[in-house]
C-alpha cells in the first residue's frame, strides 16, 4: 500500500511539473493573438491618430500664417502637437481607443505566421475541397499545379497538410462553422505539448532531480527558437523536427541501455521512418540515430565489452526503418527522396557547386550563424553555459549516475547537431534537443553541488538545504523568462489585410490560367489566396528562374523585360535546359537566349543558326517566341526595399562561376570544405555577382531653401540648376554623383554631373502634393523596370497595365499588379 502511495504521489508530481510547463510554454505562444494583436492595433492607432492631429494643426496654421516660412510653420505645428498630447492625458487615450474601434478591421487583424505556412494553408484547403493535396499522386510525390508556372511541380508527399485536417475535423464535430485558419492556427500548440512531456519523459530516464526536471523543462520550452518556430498561427513543419528528435533520442537513450531490443528497435526504426513524412530532410533522424548507436558500439568493442546485442538492436532498427520507409514512401518515391535529399546535402555543404547563382544566400535564416547568434537563438548565456558545463561532464564521465552508452548517445548528438547548425539558422532548432538534455544534467550537478555546500555550512537539514538550493538556483529562471518574453513580442504576421485584399482581387479580376509573376517570399501567399499560379516560391527559390525574375525586374529595357518573361511564362528554363542538352555551355547558352529574347522570330532564327540545326532552332523559337498565358506582375514594399538581393543574382557571372566551380573541385580534394553562409563564401559569391553596392530607402524633404532642397538621406538638390550633391550618406559619404535622374514632361531624364566623385546616382521622385523624395543607388538599379513600376508609376513604359493599388502606411505595406500587354 505504502509503495502504491509514494508511486501516486510520484505521478501526481510529475503531473504538476507537466502542467506548469506545458501552461506557461502556451501562455507565450499565445502572444500573436493576445498581447501582439492589441499592441499592433494600439500602435497603429496612436500614430493614425497623431497624423490627423498634425494634419488638422497644418491646416490651421496655413490659413491663419499663409506667408510664413514652412520651417517656422513646422515649428508651431509641434509645439501645438506637443501641447494637445500632454493636455489631457486621459482624453487622448480615449481618442485613440475610439479611433481604435472605428478603425479595427482595416488595422491589424489575425492571420497564420509566416510564408511557409500559407502554403501548407493552401494544401489542407485542398484536402478540405478535394480529400487530396493533389489530382496526381504516384510513387511518395505529388503534382502542384501552382508552381513552377507554367510547367507545374513535382514534390514529395508531406503529412503535416493531413494532420492539419485531422485536427480541423476534429474540431467541426463539437462546432460545424469552426474556422480552418483557427483550427490550424492551434496545431503548433498540439505539437509542442507532446514535445514538452516527451522532453520530460527523457529526463526521467536520465534520473534528473524533480526540481530540476521543472527548471530544464522551461528553458527548453521558452528557448526563442522553439517559441518562434511553434507559436499560435505557426503552420508549418518546423515543430516535427523538434517532437521527432525528441522521441528518436528518448527511444535511442532507452535501446542503449534497456537489455530488451525487439520493442525500442522497432519503435526507433517506425519513428525514423514515420519522419520522412514530415520533413523533406527525414534523412537526419536515421543518420543521427545510427551514427549515435554506432559510436557506443565502436566504444564496446574497445573497451572489450559485449557488444552483440547492441549490434543486433543497430541491425534491427536499420531493417525496420528502411522497411517502414519504404512502405510509408513506396519503393519508388523512397529512392526518389533519398536521391533528391543527397542532392540536397552535397550542395548544402558545398560537396558540389552549382553554375546558377545561390538564392539561399539572399535569405537571412539560411545563413551560417556565428557563436553569438546561435546562444541568443538558443536562450542566452545562462542556458549555454549550464549546457556546456553538462557536456563537459559527460565527455569526462562525470555525471553521477549516468550511463556510458547514454552519454555517448548525448555528446555525439550534440556535435552531429552543432555540424548542421554550421550551415544554417534555421537548423539551430535541431541542436536545442541534445544542448537542452545536457542543460539538465548540467544543471542537476550543480543542484546538488549547491546543495551539499549549503548541508557543509549551515549544517542545516536535508529538506532545509534542498529549498536553500532551489531558491537559489530559481534565479536562473529570470533569463529563460526574459527571453520568452522578449521572444513572443516578436511573433506578428508578415501577412496583412493589405495582401489579403490585394491576392482576393487578383482571384476575382484575372484568368484561372493567369501567371502572376513576382519574387519568391510571396509566392506562398499567391497559390493560398489569389489561387493562381507563380514562377518560383519559397519552396522551390533556389532554381534557375530566380535568375530570370531578377533579371526581368532590374532590366532597363522594357524589350528585354518582355521578352524574359515571355520566355518563363511559356516553357519556364526549358530553352536553357535545351541548348545545355545540345552542348552548348550554360555559360554561353545565357547570353544567347538574352540576344534572341528581344528580337522578332525570323531575327532570333537567323541568329541561332550558327549554333543549331533546323530542327532545334524550331523548339528553341516555340519555347522563347510562343503566345504567352496571361500575365501578371506584382511588386511590393519590401521586395524594392531588398533590391541588393535581386541585384546580387541579376549580375551574376556564369563564366566566373565556372572558374569558381573548377577551384573549388580542387580545394575539395584537398579537404578545404565552403561552408554556406560562412563570410568566405559569401565573399567569393559576391565576387561573381560584381561586389555588393549601395541601394538607399526612399528618403523625403527635410529643409528648403531658396532653390535648394535637403533630404533626410544627405542628398542636397539644385532646384534651378538640377545637380545634386550628396552630404554625408548614412554618415560616412559625401560627395558628388554620377548622375541625377528626374521627371521633366512625363520622362525620366538622366542628367551626368560634372566631376563625378561617387559611383551611385541619385533618383528625384515627385509626389501629388509637389513635395519629392530621393533614393541613392546605381543608376542601372534607378533607371529598372522594378523602381520604374514602384516609385515612378510605370513612367516609360507602354506594356504594363497597372491592375491593383494596396497600401496602407500604418501597415508598412505597398502592393502593386500591373497585366502584361503582349
Amino acid at each position: 500500500m505504502s509503495c502504491f502511495k509514494k508511486l501516486n504521489n510520484k505521478f501526481l508530481t510529475y503531473l504538476l511539473i507537466s502542467i506548469t510547463v506545458i501552461t506557461i510554454g502556451l501562455h507565450f505562444r499565445l502572444y500573436p493573438i493576445t498581447i501582439n494583436l492589441n499592441r499592433q492595433n494600439l500602435s497603429a492607432s496612436r500614430i493614425a491618430l497623431f497624423i490627423n492631429i498634425k494634419k488638422t494643426l497644418a491646416r490651421k496654421i496655413n490659413a491663419a500664417f499663409p506667408n510664413l516660412p514652412q520651417e517656422n510653420k513646422n515649428v508651431l505645428i509641434n509645439k501645438g502637437f506637443e501641447s494637445f498630447t500632454k493636455k489631457d492625458p486621459e482624453k487622448l487615450k480615449a481618442l485613440i481607443d475610439e479611433f481604435k474601434s472605428k478603425n479595427e478591421n482595416s488595422l491589424y487583424r489575425y492571420f497564420l505566421l509566416g510564408s511557409d505556412s500559407y502554403y501548407f494553408y493552401y494544401l489542407t484547403k485542398e484536402i478540405v475541397s478535394h480529400g487530396a493535396i493533389s489530382k496526381q499522386i504516384k510513387n511518395g510525390s505529388y503534382f502542384d499545379v501552382l508552381m513552377s508556372a507554367p510547367g507545374g511541380h513535382w514534390r514529395k508527399i508531406e503529412a503535416h497538410p493531413y494532420f492539419g485536417f485531422s485536427i480541423y475535423k476534429l474540431f467541426t464535430v463539437f462546432s460545424k462553422d469552426f474556422s480552418l485558419l483557427w483550427a490550424l492556427s492551434i496545431v503548433p500548440l498540439i505539437l509542442f505539448t507532446v514535445s514538452a512531456l516527451i522532453f520530460i519523459l527523457i529526463c526521467l530516464n536520465l534520473k534528473i532531480d524533480k526540481i530540476n526536471i521543472l527548471f530544464s523543462s522551461l528553458f527548453f520550452c521558452l528557448s526563442p527558437i522553439f517559441i518562434q518556430r511553434s507559436s499560435f498561427g505557426w503552420y508549418d513543419s518546423d515543430p516535427y523536427n523538434i517532437l521527432f528528435l525528441c522521441l528518436a533520442l528518448f527511444i535511442i537513450l532507452k535501446l542503449v541501455k534497456n537489455e530488451t531490443h525487439i520493442f525500442w528497435s522497432l519503435s526507433l526504426g517506425f519513428v525514423t521512418g514515420l519522419y520522412s513524412l514530415f520533413w523533406q530532410g527525414w534523412v537526419l533522424l536515421p543518420a543521427l540515430s545510427f551514427s549515435s548507436m554506432f559510436f557506443v558500439l565502436i566504444i564496446k568493442v574497445i573497451e572489450k565489452q559485449k557488444f552483440t546485442i547492441l549490434l543486433k538492436k543497430i541491425g534491427l532498427f536499420s531493417a525496420s526503418f528502411l522497411i517502414f520507409a519504404i512502405i510509408i514512401l513506396s519503393p519508388k518515391g523512397f529512392a526518389n527522396s533519398a536521391s533528391d535529399i543527397s542532392s540536397i546535402i552535397f550542395g548544402f555543404f558545398q560537396l558540389n557547386s552549382n553554375l546558377w547563382p545561390d538564392i539561399f544566400l539572399t535569405v537571412g535564416e539560411l545563413k551560417s550563424p556565428n557563436a553569438l547568434k546561435i546562444i541568443h537563438t538558443l536562450g542566452g548565456y545562462v542556458f549555454i553555459g549550464v549546457a556546456v558545463l553538462g557536456f563537459i561532464l559527460l565527455c569526462f564521465g562525470r555525471i553521477k549516475n549516468s550511463d556510458k552508452g547514454q552519454s555517448i548517445v548525448i555528446v555525439v548528438s550534440t556535435i552531429l547537431c552543432l555540424l548542421l547548425t554550421r550551415n544554417a539558422e534555421r537548423f539551430v532548432l535541431f541542436l536545442l534537443v541534445p544542448i537542452s538534455i545536457c542543460f539538465a544534467l548540467g544543471i542537476n550537478e550543480i543542484w546538488r553541488a549547491v546543495n551539499t555546500q549549503y548541508s557543509k555550512i549551515s549544517k542545516l537539514r536535508k529538506n532545509h538545504c534542498n529549498c536553500a538550493a532551489t531558491f537559489t538556483l530559481s534565479l536562473l529562471l529570470i533569463s529563460p523568462f526574459i527571453y520568452g518574453h522578449a521572444t513572443s513580442l516578436s511573433q506578428v504576421p508578415l501577412f496583412n489585410i493589405v495582401w489579403k485584399d490585394s491576392l482576393e482581387k487578383i482571384k476575382n479580376k484575372t484568368d484561372k490560367s493567369a501567371v502572376v509573376n513576382s519574387w519568391w517570399p510571396p509566392g506562398h501567399f499567391i497559390k493560398a489566396i489569389a489561387e493562381r499560379r507563380v514562377t518560383f516560391d519559397g519552396a522551390t527559390i533556389n532554381t534557375p528562374q530566380a535568375y530570370w525574375m531578377a533579371n526581368f525586374f532590374l532590366s532597363n529595357s522594357e524589350e528585354e523585360a518582355l521578352g524574359i518573361l515571355r520566355m518563363l511564362n511559356t516553357s519556364s528554363n526549358e530553352a536553357t535546359e535545351f541548348m545545355i542538352d545540345k552542348r552548348i555551355p550554360l555559360q554561353k547558352a545565357i547570353p544567347l537566349l538574352k540576344e534572341i529574347i528581344v528580337k522578332s522570330k525570323q531575327s532570333a532564327k537567323d541568329t541561332l543558326k550558327n549554333y543549331l540545326d533546323d530542327k532545334d532552332i524550331e523548339r528553341i523559337l516555340i519555347l522563347t517566341h510562343s503566345s504567352p498565358p496571361p500575365s501578371y506582375c506584382l511588386i511590393y514594399n519590401e521586395m524594392v526595399e531588398n533590391a541588393l538581393g535581386l541585384r546580387f543574382v541579376k549580375n551574376w557571372n556564369f563564366n566566373k562561376a565556372f572558374n569558381i566551380k573548377k577551384e573549388r573541385y580542387a580545394a575539395l580534394k584537398k579537404g578545404k570544405f565552403f561552408w554556406r553562409g560562412t563570410k568566405d563564401y559569401i565573399g567569393e559569391a559576391w565576387s561573381v555577382s560584381g561586389g555588393p553596392t549601395y541601394i538607399g530607402e526612399e528618403s523625403y524633404e527635410i529643409s528648403t531653401n531658396n532653390n535648394s532642397i535637403r533630404f533626410a538621406n544627405g542628398v542636397i538638390l539644385d532646384k534651378e540648376l538640377m545637380i545634386a550633391k550628396i552630404d554625408r550618406l548614412e554618415d560616412k559619404i559625401s560627395g558628388v554623383p554620377h548622375s541625377l535622374l528626374y521627371v521633366k514632361n512625363n520622362k525620366l531624364i538622366e542628367k551626368k554631373l560634372e566631376n563625378p566623385t561617387i559611383k551611385l546616382s541619385v533618383l528625384i521622385i515627385p509626389h501629388s502634393n509637389n513635395s519629392q523624395s530621393s533614393i541613392v543607388a546605381p543608376a542601372e538599379v534607378l533607371k529598372s523596370i522594378l523602381f520604374r513600376l514602384y516609385y515612378l508609376d510605370g513612367l516609360g513604359l507602354k506594356r504594363f497595365e497597372k491592375v491593383i493599388q494596396e497600401e496602407n502606411p500604418l501597415l508598412k505595406t505597398r502592393i502593386f499588379v500591373f497585366k502584361i500587354i503582349w
